[in-house]
C-alpha cells in the first residue's frame, strides 16, 4: 500500500463504479462526490494499492484526542488484508484514541471482517445506509474499537 494521489482516487473511483462487488458500498448516501485528496495529513490519509484495486480511507478526527474513521474499498480480500497491516502500522505511528467504521448490512465479507476485528457492532441502524445496487436503503452496521 502507498499513499494515493488524485489521479489514484479518480482511477480507483472509475473502476469501481462499475464493480458489482464494490458499487453498492461508495457512499452510505444516495450520490458520490467527486473524492478530492486532503492537502496533508490533517485531516486523513488515503492509501491504495499498487495495482489500484484497493483503497483504504482514513479520516482523522483531531478534535477528540485523535479518532480514526475508516473505509476499506477492496477487489479482494488478500487486497484487503494488506490494507489491514498498512492500517495497523498508521495506527502504531498516529496513536488514535479510538477507531470507527460502518458496514452495510448486505455486504457480508466486510461484516465478517469487522467482527473478527472489532468484535461486535456497538449499534445497528435501521434502514440508513443507501445500497447503490438495490436502490433502496438498508441496515448499518457501527463498529468502535478504544485504546
Amino acid at each position: 500500500m502507498r499513499l494515493a494521489t488524485q489521479q489514484d482516487l479518480d482511477t480507483f473511483y472509475d473502476k469501481s463504479i462499475f464493480d458489482i462487488n464494490i458499487y453498492p458500498y461508495l457512499s452510505t448516501s444516495t450520490y458520490i462526490s467527486k473524492p478530492e485528496l486532503p492537502k496533508d495529513d490533517w485531516s486523513g490519509i488515503y492509501l491504495v494499492s499498487e495495482d489500484l484495486r484497493c483503497l483504504l480511507k482514513i479520516s482523522i478526527d483531531r478534535t477528540r484526542d485523535i479518532e480514526f474513521n475508516i473505509s476499506l474499498y477492496s477487489f479482494s480480500s488478500f487486497l484487503a488484508g494488506k490494507a489491514i497491516i498498512a492500517l495497523k502500522e498508521i495506527i502504531r505511528r498516529y496513536k488514535p484514541k479510538a477507531i470507527n467504521s460502518v458496514v452495510h448490512s448486505s455486504n457480508i465479507k466486510s461484516l465478517k471482517l469487522h467482527h473478527k476485528y472489532f468484535g461486535k457492532p456497538w449499534g445497528i441502524e435501521p434502514v440508513s445506509a443507501y445500497n447503490m445496487g438495490l436502490g433502496s436503503y438498508e441496515d448499518l452496521h457501527y463498529f468502535r474499537m478504544l485504546f
